[in-house]
């Protein structure tokens, strides 16, 4: 029997018991709700693979505190469903396929860890399914392709400006505990917009072609904003740090434009 130690709760038991508060050492998790004996296997999952941190981290998040108690596991199940990562058969399952892991309703390993990486936030999460996928066009999957090697050498920021610099957003965020995660997020119009715009432009998917187109959008936009009369002044940003990223395929290749504007000391990307 699975059990939780330090109940400091009065707790209803399967078989009509009640723990009181004074009394209550032991509460089978399958009494709970579904929810919170999924919060209780992934805190466990973590504790076995040697995430401490991290399991603190998503309990004291959420609120809750050591030792557990039901009430506890709710409070950090619905902060995980505040955070739109529900501890739900359907949220696990879309959780998953955000991040390229393997499916299934299991919550150990590598999936333990990525969920202390999501309550921290800053992901680019790609929401293209198998069919979207398999759609694409060979350019548009070169598209694909570097996306996934920009979100994963240069993280979020890199690909809001690149997005922001096309004009490109995020979907609606449920929660303003989800909103403040700010996660970038790649579909397949993104992915469209990326390879039709780069190839208009000559612009080749390589980590420096892409840097440096990005950098003189920036630049024509804070130049057209100065030329407005009644434009604020542009706020200063960090410039945009180069990644070395692997060539992209032959398919993929364009030739680079051979005249970029030079970065300017304060231009940067503000979240789209």
């Amino acid at each position: 029997m699975t059990t939780m130690r330090g109940v400091g709760e009065r707790f209803g038991g399967g078989n009509g018991r009640q723990y009181s508060e004074q009394g209550a050492r032991n509460v089978d998790v399958r009494q709970l709700d579904a929810e919170s004996q999924r919060a209780h296997e992934l805190l466990k999952a973590l504790s076995d693979l040697g995430e401490h941190a991290g399991r603190k981290k998503i309990i004291a998040s959420a609120g809750a505190s050591e030792p557990l108690t039901p009430r506890a596991l709710t409070a950090i199940a619905t902060y995980l469903a505040r955070l739109d990562i529900p501890l739900t058969p359907k949220g696990i399952a879309r959780f998953k396929a955000d991040r390229g892991l393997v499916g299934g309703s299991g919550l150990a390993g590598s999936v333990a860890r990525a969920y202390v990486r999501a309550v921290a936030g800053g992901e680019v999460l790609f929401r293209i399914d198998r069919k979207e996928e398999l759609d694409l066009r060979p350019a548009e999957k070169a598209a694909l392709a570097f996306l996934r090697q920009l979100a994963r050498n240069a993280g979020a920021e890199a690909v809001g400006r690149l997005k922001e610099a096309l004009g490109l957003g995020n979907p609606p965020t449920p929660t303003p505990e989800a909103q403040a995660l700010m996660n970038e997020y790649i579909g397949v119009n993104t992915v469209k917009e990326v390879a039709q715009q780069t190839a208009r432009q000559g612009v080749a998917l390589t980590s420096d072609a892409v840097k440096a187109f990005v950098e003189r959008i920036e630049a024509d936009k804070a130049a057209a904003a100065g030329d407005a009369p009644a434009a604020a002044p542009a706020k200063p940003v960090k410039p945009m740090t180069a990644t070395p990223m692997p060539a992209p395929s032959a398919a993929a290749a364009v030739a680079a434009p051979t005249k970029t504007a030079p970065s300017r000391p304060g231009l940067g990307l503000k979240k789209g």
